[in-house]
């Protein structure tokens, strides 16, 4: 069968548990694990509601318990909302089987603002399950509250005053589905906001870590409607407490859509060199920056913990992923950076005859000293720790050179993409 754990996280005061008041507390956490599995909770398919448009939200509820007799006419969710704290909604709800989905309007959330919404499972007289979540009606001011961050000789300014970023990494903390921006929580980013914001803290860092896939629309590779929304309601969020947001589009490395398994990678060979992968990574930033580029406190993070450039093989250095892009863009740094079969012979300690021939095989002229052309990538076992000979080794320290230029490149095209929204 399902069971149900009861979490008390606190710690008590010696004798607690020997006092009425403790006692009382396990024979009704007792109670409350003996209800059973069961959940409920309300999805927000617009985490911020704009004008024209009516709030909703979706709710769900699977019981996994068969109802006792006494309940089987008693089983029942009240949904209630509130705006600053005033209840301007309430409904209840007959359930009439173990599994519920069903829609709610709510056209009298008009006002501009944050609403708190709380779905309460019951069967009888006992609370089985509450899920608690929230939306924003879009508040203009807010989102054009706050300061633009700047850049000092030394320091990062916010507005005309120098900026000490103290914050934490924040996605969004909901007991139903705990990932952003899939999901939204309002009501949670508000309380959670409110409390740092109480202890002096000013930034939060959030963005896309594992799941990418989820967030775009196949066709157009941009992020879709309800995932903009979602982060809308953060920053608002965000803004309503004075807090600074950093937002990351990628981590480890930017084409990797969704991690798990074998995973998904997006279109192209290459993270960093496939102008084909470059590309579709361009039109999913573009996508989220024209949204939100004139709200001050909002600043971008292009990638988290990057690696170069094998999306197989992420925290291990730079590795190669040898496909045709990257070979393409290791010879032409090469060409640049030495020019000659000759002159990178002389470097790596190769013989120029060696390089000469994959020069001619890669269809350059048959002359005494070609261009480069044809050098392979460096083989893991020449960036290894363990490496001795020395045409390995210059051939990795130059391929660390090269992944570092790529890298660069990379991301100066998608500071092109920012600035071009």
């Amino acid at each position: 069968g399902r069971g149900r754990f009861v979490m008390l996280p606190f710690e008590p005061e010696d004798g607690y548990w020997e006092s009425s008041d403790g006692r009382l507390l396990i024979r009704e956490a007792a109670i409350h694990a003996a209800l059973g599995s069961a959940l409920v909770w309300l999805q927000t398919p617009l985490a911020s509601v704009q004008d024209g448009e009516t709030a909703q939200a979706v709710l769900h509820l699977r019981d996994h318990q068969p109802p006792a007799a006494e309940d089987a006419g008693a089983r029942r969710v009240t949904v209630e909302l509130r705006l600053e704290g005033q209840v301007i909604n309430s409904r209840t709800m007959p359930v009439g089987s173990n599994d519920l989905d069903t829609s709610i309007r709510f056209p009298g959330a008009s006002t501009p603002g944050l609403y708190a919404l709380t779905a309460t499972y019951l069967r009888g007289d006992h609370v089985v399950e509450v899920h608690e979540t929230g939306f924003w009606r879009r508040d203009e001011s807010v989102l054009a509250s706050g300061s633009f961050l700047g850049v000092g000789s030394t320091y990062l300014r916010r507005g005309d005053r120098p900026f000490i970023p103290i914050g934490v990494n924040m996605w969004v903390n909901d007991t139903a589905w705990p990932f952003f921006p899939s999901n939204a929580n309002a009501l949670e980013w508000d309380r959670d906001f409110a409390e740092m914001a109480d202890r002096g803290l000013n930034f939060v860092r959030t963005g896309i870590w594992f799941s990418r896939d989820l967030l775009i629309d196949r066709a157009t590779r941009t992020a879709r409607e309800e995932v903009l929304r979602n982060m809308e309601a953060m920053f608002l969020t965000a803004g309503r407490h004075g807090m600074q947001v950093q937002f990351v589009f990628f981590s480890f490395e930017p084409q990797t859509s969704m991690r798990g398994g074998s995973g998904i990678l997006g279109p192209g060979r290459n993270p960093y060199t496939d102008p084909v992968a470059v590309d579709s990574q361009a039109a999913f930033v573009r996508s989220i920056v024209a949204r939100f580029k004139d709200v001050p406190y909002v600043s971008w993070d292009l990638i988290n913990e990057p690696s170069f450039s094998n999306p197989g093989a992420i925290f291990s250095g730079n590795q190669p992923n040898n496909d045709p892009t990257e070979i393409d863009a290791w010879n032409e740094w090469l060409r640049k950076r030495y020019g000659t079969t000759r002159e990178l012979a002389e470097v790596w300690g190769g013989i120029p005859a060696d390089f000469r021939s994959q020069a001619i095989a890669a269809g350059m002229p048959e002359i005494d000293n070609p261009p480069i052309a044809g050098v392979s990538l460096p083989s893991p076992n020449d960036l290894g720790l363990d490496r001795r000979a020395t045409l390995g080794q210059v051939r990795a320290f130059d391929y660390n050179l090269f992944a570092q230029d790529m890298f660069s490149h990379w991301a100066a095209e998608l500071v092109e993409a920012i600035r071009s929204t």
